[in-house]
């Protein structure tokens, strides 16, 4: 299955020549800067990636071979890229598959911080690199890609500070000179032929500061050779960005296109509002909207605005209606509630009443019956009759049992009845509250307390 030359998805692992922005300036320059020492050379580019950068180095060079260890990079780039002098190889940077010095020149940008065999890849490159072969290889700088701004690249497996990356090139070549890397969307100044050296001032809450060299360098390049190094140079490269030039794009014309760019979405906006309605409602719109457009042309501007206002008297008209209609429900429902608990509580006091005067009765003819006994006990007494005197003890102590248990059965009674006046009052409370939470109680309660403010009262 041929992999077509523009289906190689971009993660952010490796540069695409389609993305703007900050990462092209990086990339592009880094080979831009390479090309002006590789021209008429045989050129290795280890990790060479999607193949963008063999084909810019390919156009000078008289030979260049593209390797990465990705399949589907590769076959993307020999689709992408076929020129007479570029091939393109599937093989890791640490295990090359070419013969010793069999190139004069290796490039490699942003490789080394992508695995763990950083002497493995500079022992191979160093292999088939020619004895008086040169090197040009990046990495970002540990301390300000990574530890300063507090990130973490999830593609890097091990990232280099400065030291470490220069003390490695140096362990396998003689001679090496350090650029330093970062993009600029600012104003570069640099003394002519670089007489003065370069130096870095910046502006940081509102306090400048002036420091030799490149102020925080994200990337760090690095030619080296055994032999004598040609002259290196400072430089600022620039490219177009979504079509504009970098002084358009970054300079005074950016708050021109973001006011234009704002006066787009407002009228994008509306014209998604439109596209969201129904096929009915929105000949209807437009329908209306060109009726109200004619009324203007034909300087009927007053009678559009009568139109309108009328509407609108005749939607404050509905609107206080509806006020009036939620006070009289309010003041029903007030009303109603007072009712209720006015009716409970009369209710639970006449049910107080009846049940003492059921206990009095109740206790005066247990008194009257125990005196009728005694009575009778005091005739039989006199008249001798001591089995009457038995009988008529026995029928006081089981009147007086029969009374306790009858004073037990009205005490249970009176319990349940003050419990079920208990729920009844309970179940008007819960009525009450919920006349409380209902809308039209909430909508009209500023209209309660504009009538208490004014002493107003209901009848």
């Amino acid at each position: 299955m041929t992999l077509q030359a523009d289906s190689l998805v971009f993660t952010g692992e490796r540069f695409h020549p389609e993305v703007a922005g900050q990462i092209a300036f990086e990339h592009l320059h880094r080979y831009y800067f390479a090309r002006e020492f590789v021209q008429g050379l045989r050129v290795l580019d280890v990790a060479c990636g999607e193949g963008y950068g063999s084909h810019l180095l390919s156009q000078v060079a008289k030979e260049v071979v593209g390797v990465d260890i990705d399949a589907d990079a590769v076959i993307h780039a020999r689709e992408k890229y076929p020129a007479p002098n570029a091939s393109y190889v599937k093989a890791s940077a640490a295990q090359l598959p070419f013969n010793e010095h069999e190139f004069d020149a290796v490039v490699s940008f942003e490789t080394i911080e992508h695995h763990d065999q950083h002497e493995e890849m500079m022992s191979e490159i160093k292999r088939v690199l020619k004895p008086e072969g040169l090197l040009i290889i990046s990495s970002p700088d540990k301390q300000h890609y990574s530890i300063e701004p507090n990130y973490q690249n999830p593609f890097h497996v091990k990232e280099l500070f400065r030291e470490e990356f220069m003390q490695l090139i140096q362990r396998y070549f003689k001679n090496s000179s350090l650029l330093l890397q970062r993009v600029v969307h600012g104003s570069l100044m640099v003394a002519d032929e670089s007489s003065g050296g370069f130096q870095s001032n910046s502006l940081d809450s509102e306090e400048a500061t002036l420091q030799a060299g490149l102020r925080a360098p994200l990337y760090d390049i690095i030619v080296a050779s055994d032999s004598v190094l040609p002259d290196l140079y400072s430089s600022l490269f620039e490219a177009a960005t979504h079509g504009m030039a970098p002084a358009d794009f970054y300079g005074v014309h950016l708050p021109d296109r973001v006011s234009k760019a704002d006066e787009k979405i407002s009228v994008l906006e509306s014209q998604l509002h439109v596209r969201s309605m129904p096929e009915g409602e929105m000949r209807d719109y437009f329908s209306d909207f060109n009726s109200k457009l004619q009324q203007l042309i034909n300087g009927n501007l007053p009678a559009i605005v009568d139109v309108a206002r009328a509407e609108i008297a005749g939607r404050e008209a509905v609107i206080a209606q509806m006020q009036e209609i939620l006070i009289e429900k309010d003041a029903r429902l007030v009303s109603g509630a007072h009712m209720l608990n006015e009716r409970d509580s009369a209710l639970a006091e006449l049910r107080t009443h009846v049940q003492a005067l059921e206990n009095l009765r109740f206790e005066y003819e247990s008194k009257l019956h125990a005196c009728e006994i005694q009575a009778a006990i005091l005739r039989t007494e006199r008249e001798g009759g001591e089995a009457m005197i038995y009988q008529l003890r026995q029928l006081h102590s089981a009147h007086e049992e029969a009374s306790v248990a009858e004073a037990v059965r009205r005490e249970n009674e009176w319990k349940l009845r003050e419990l079920e006046m208990q729920h009844h009052l309970a179940s008007a409370k819960d009525r009450l509250d919920k006349i409380k939470e209902s809308t039209s109680w909430r909508l009209t309660k500023p209209l309660r307390w504009v009538r208490r403010l004014m002493g107003v009262t209901r009848e």
